[in-house]
């Protein structure tokens, strides 16, 4: 970056933090416009904030922060003319507190974001979901929460990797490469609906786009949720809407090939409960055993995502369960059995697959249509 122009900014920043009236009446305009604009994308996302908080309403807290660590000896003098915190003591390099020229950096306002957190909501544990190259920051900011003997809550850094360009190389703004989020969910969703229409001509226009965007959503999600947490991910489009593969789209498609066969029953659901031990002794293929431990298996499986915070031990459980109910169905002719007890035992089990994938899918943020 060109020096002048980081200099340029960063004394606009600081006017900014001094409550210059332009700068500010500048900062809101922007703000304003983004908040429009993010909050049209978490509706489409399906994703709701019981409180949303911007870093400007910790400003007054940040002179706190910088007192109190000053009162408790912890703030030195840097040799670059700002405030420094040494790290000595966890074997990590110092941490810059406050610019030379007085300006708060963003450790600064997360100390100050920890302890409004910890005074308010009195939390036992604390998640910061940020990438990987942000290790450095949390693990100082954990180290000066220690030294400020803010330990009622246990901190935890989420990482995870980056998403890759299909060449393999970081999306990165300054060097052009980045492409809007927005751009990216209706890139997928109008993907989705030509995968749709292919596939179900038959349905009206304004099925079509309200599956597509279920579809491509559920895929976009997927294919973040379903890899290692703190793995790069390279975008694919093709990968994330492949109906034969691990992805969104073919986990949806079982549930909808799976229901659409108890609709043909033309059995509810609670007809299907019914005598459900009686209903699945009657049932003898192979394959029942198999299914019924995978679906008793979700429940340890969701404790281990908790436990681990690694959401891709649910998707790998889904995409297996999936795999089973579809080869059930395939080589059962479930509608043809003439033996009723049978019949609905079958039924109840691949509706135990479907129920499971739903909720699975469900816990995912990924919704499941009525048809595909």
């Amino acid at each position: 970056m060109n020096l002048q122009l980081e200099h340029a900014g960063q004394e606009e920043f600081k006017k900014l933090e001094d409550s210059n009236k332009e700068n500010r009446k500048l900062w809101e305009w922007f703000k304003d416009d983004s908040l429009i604009v993010f909050h049209k994308m978490f509706k489409r996302l399906g994703v709701k904030f019981d409180v949303e908080i911007g870093e400007a309403f910790y400003e007054d807290a940040i002179y706190d922060v910088l007192k109190e660590l000053k009162e408790k000896e912890l703030l030195i003098p840097s040799p670059e003319g700002g405030q420094i915190v040494n790290l000595d003591q966890f074997k990590l390099p110092v941490a810059l507190i406050q610019k030379s020229d007085g300006a708060s950096l963003y450790i600064t306002r997360d100390i100050a974001l920890l302890k409004h957190r910890l005074s308010k909501y009195k939390p036992v544990m604390i998640f910061n979901e940020v990438g990987n190259e942000q290790t450095l920051h949390f693990q100082q900011l954990y180290a000066i929460a220690q030294l400020l003997g803010l330990k009622s809550a246990k901190l935890e850094h989420i990482k995870h990797g980056l998403v890759l360009g299909p060449d393999g190389k970081k999306l990165s703004t300054r060097e052009g490469k980045a492409v809007t989020f927005e751009s990216i969910v209706d890139e997928i969703t109008s993907r989705a609906y030509d995968v749709v229409s292919q596939k179900n001509a038959e349905l009206s226009e304004k099925e079509r786009r309200e599956i597509a965007e279920a579809v491509g959503i559920g895929a976009l999600k997927y294919n973040d949720l379903k890899e290692h947490r703190t793995s790069d991910i390279v975008f694919n489009w093709e990968k994330m809407l492949d109906f034969h593969g691990d992805s969104a789209p073919y986990l949806q498609y079982t549930v909808v090939r799976l229901l659409s066969i108890i609709k043909k029953a033309g059995v509810s659901q609670s007809t299907i409960s019914t005598h459900s031990s009686e209903n699945l002794a009657a049932v003898d293929d192979e394959m029942k055993t198999t299914i019924m431990k995978k679906v008793l298996d979700f429940d340890d499986i969701v404790a281990l995502c908790a436990q681990t915070r690694f959401t891709s031990h649910l998707a790998k459980y889904l995409f297996e369960l999936a795999k089973l109910g579809s080869q059930y169905y395939e080589s059962v002719r479930i509608l043809d059995d003439e033996n009723i007890s049978r019949r609905n035992g079958r039924l109840l089990l691949i509706n135990s697959v479907a129920q499971t994938l739903t909720t699975g899918l469900g816990l995912l943020g990924i919704q499941v249509p009525e048809r595909i």
